[in-house]
């Protein structure tokens, strides 16, 4: 895929002071032009297999390519933002300022300047809904859609974004050594470009995709089979066409909102040293989540069961009703429909330079829960893919801590000015104008999920996107036998397959399905027990030191030197990308990777040394 962006911004502001107030206003406005182009699915199609075994014997597991016919063409989208403020500082007593602020930002939906839109108005339609001059154009014209027009991607909810603040900064008693300061306000965010660019790689009419999966082709008396021409193949096609791929947008657009407070003390304990504490907490509802929304029809559909206890028929019972939505097959919706909730708390001390020295030290305990983490299924840089099966209605079987939610961070630096010892003329040139630095960083570490992409869960439940595995009854959900031990990090007997429950008699032995059809513990068409981001990721330390020199040779010509030495004591930081967290294969075995299951087989970075040199003249 090609991105581009280009902005353009215009901005300005106004300060008026009038007795004991100060005002602030102004406006900005940003012209912004995207360029989007892209093919999907590798371009020309991608086969998926469940292991070494069915690949050499060529039976795919399923097959994702374009249509024939359709291509994506290259986008040019047009969008404006623009933003107006207001601010009154008003010091109502020396001692005690309040801040009231006002401030309005709203942005157009991302428009496409040959009207090259569509959109799902609605999640059962189906077909899509096009634009007046996509309807009419020749190119599009092969593929329906539904009666009636849109004019954008979808409805805009940024038009009433008005966002008050307030703070408040107070010294009791006058005091200059200790001070409160509290504050709250409301936020909003306008769609962007990283926002949109997922949906626009596979929205019909303009890229249709289709995926056939190996169980449905049979079902039709045809055999998947990895060959040349396969995708023009008329039995393969009428099976693509079938259940075309679409990612789009919920059209009823909500305004991503959060709420954000925080309140800290600060406290001079002596002359040039401070401490102080403080607690921020924020609430944030409708944040942009991509989710799978087509999974098949489950047992009692359309009402959601109570419990969210969701059984989903197997393929080929008489139960088995297919997708929710039948004219399409995955269906990736970006919906604004995540919910967070954080906590934390501050603590910090702070010695001011004084005889060369300053030293800055805080401590972060804090709490990131949410129902979702990103809007893309790899481009979050998160150790983890973010999009997931849409469990219709559901929310809280997602409710975890987020993926980035680090519990703890202790911060600390320091700088020390060397002192030349009163020498002087070569010998001062030689001691003086050193310094010394360092930073010290302790970390919890991130969470992550335990996974299963089994067969039998795809074909009963449709999609086994962060379809989570089930917990041995008793079991520990996070199960961390050593943090520095990267061949034992966590333990997998603490967990099962999404499709088998209780308590299983059986060992686990490799290449064998822990449990199979017929076993009391067989119960496939159920999404796992265990929840979002249960275990806990390997944390970190690191301890990063540099050494300056200067040397001033004239007024106008220096030479300077530096020395930094990044994690300087060489520490090994486990690190949770690439660990196996999904320990069985897509045939519910314990996967061919057992020797690594609960290994860790990634670090950061060793010790590394840079230097340089700078002349400045």
């Amino acid at each position: 895929s090609t991105y581009g962006q280009t902005s353009f911004q215009y901005k300005e502001g106004l300060s008026i002071a009038r007795g004991n107030h100060s005002y602030r206003m102004g406006a900005e406005i940003r012209q912004l032009r995207y360029l989007q182009g892209s093919c999907s699915r590798g371009c020309n199609g991608v086969f998926i297999w469940n292991d070494l075994r069915t690949f050499l014997l060529n039976q795919p597991r399923q097959l994702d390519t374009y249509i024939p016919g359709s291509d994506n063409p290259t986008r040019h989208l047009n969008q404006s933002i623009a933003g107006f403020y207001f601010q009154d500082n008003w010091q109502m007593t020396p001692s005690f300022n309040v801040n009231l602020g006002m401030r309005y930002e709203f942005g157009t939906v991302p428009d496409e300047q040959n009207d090259l839109e569509s959109a799902l108005v609605h999640i059962n339609d189906p077909y899509v809904t096009v634009t007046e001059k996509v309807k009419n154009d020749p190119r599009f014209s092969r593929f329906p859609s539904m009666p009636g027009t849109v004019d954008s991607l979808f409805t805009n909810p940024t038009l009433k974004s008005f966002s008050p603040r307030i703070g408040l900064a107070w010294s009791p008693g006058g005091s200059k050594r200790f001070s409160i300061r509290s504050g709250f306000g409301i936020f909003y965010e306008v769609p962007n470009l990283y926002n949109i660019r997922n949906p626009l790689q596979e929205i019909p009419p303009f890229a249709v995709v289709g995926s056939v999966l190996a169980t449905n082709a049979a079902q039709a008396g045809v055999t998947l089979r990895m060959q040349p021409g396969v995708a023009n193949d008329s039995a393969v096609v009428g099976l693509l066409r079938g259940s075309p791929v679409i990612r789009g947008f919920e059209y009823d657009m909500k305004n991503t909102t959060i709420y954000r407070w925080s309140t800290t003390l600060q406290q001079e304990v002596m002359p040039g040293f401070v401490v102080s504490a403080g607690y921020t907490g924020s609430r944030g509802i409708h944040l942009w989540h991509q989710k799978q929304a087509n999974t098949n029809r489950w047992l009692g559909f359309p009402n959601i069961p109570a419990n969210d206890a969701f059984v989903y028929p197997l393929l080929g019972t008489p139960q088995y009703q297919g997708f929710v939505n039948p004219n399409f097959g995955e269906m990736r919706i970006i919906a604004p429909d995540v919910d967070s909730y954080f906590h934390g708390l501050a603590i910090g001390a702070e010695k001011r330079l004084s005889r060369g020295w300053q030293v800055q030290a805080a401590f972060n305990l804090s709490k990131n829960i949410d129902t979702g983490s990103g809007i893309t299924s790899s481009g979050d840089a998160f150790s983890q893919g973010q999009w997931s099966i849409h469990y219709r209605g559901a929310k809280n079987m997602f409710k975890g801590p987020a993926q980035f939610d680090i519990r703890r961070v202790l911060t600390s630096n320091f700088t020390y000015d060397v002192p030349d010892f009163g020498t002087a003329g070569l010998m001062k040139a030689v001691v003086g104008g050193w310094q010394f630095s360092g930073i010290v960083t302790l970390r919890d570490g991130a969470w992550v999920s335990l996974l299963n992409s089994s067969t039998v869960q795809l074909n009963a439940i449709g999609n086994t996107a962060n379809l989570r595995t089930n917990l041995v009854a008793g079991g520990n959900i996070n199960p961390v036998v050593d943090t520095r031990d990267e061949r034992n990090y966590y333990d997998v007997a603490m967990f099962l397959p999404s499709s088998c429950t209780g308590v299983t008699s059986r060992g686990i032995v490799p290449g064998q399905p822990v449990c199979r059809a017929g076993d009391a513990e067989y119960q496939p068409g159920r999404f796992g027990n265990v929840g979002r981001n249960t275990l806990s990721g390997p944390g970190g330390a690191t301890l990063d030191l540099s050494l300056k020199k200067a040397v001033n040779i004239t007024e106008n010509h220096k030479v300077e030197f530096t020395a930094e030495f990044f994690n300087f004591l060489n520490r090994t930081n486990l690190s949770d990308l690439n660990m196996n967290l999904t320990p069985f294969d897509t045939n519910d075995r314990p996967s061919a990777a057992l020797a690594t299951n609960g290994q860790i087989v990634n670090s950061g970075l060793p010790r590394t040394i840079q230097m340089g040199l700078k002349y400045t003249f």
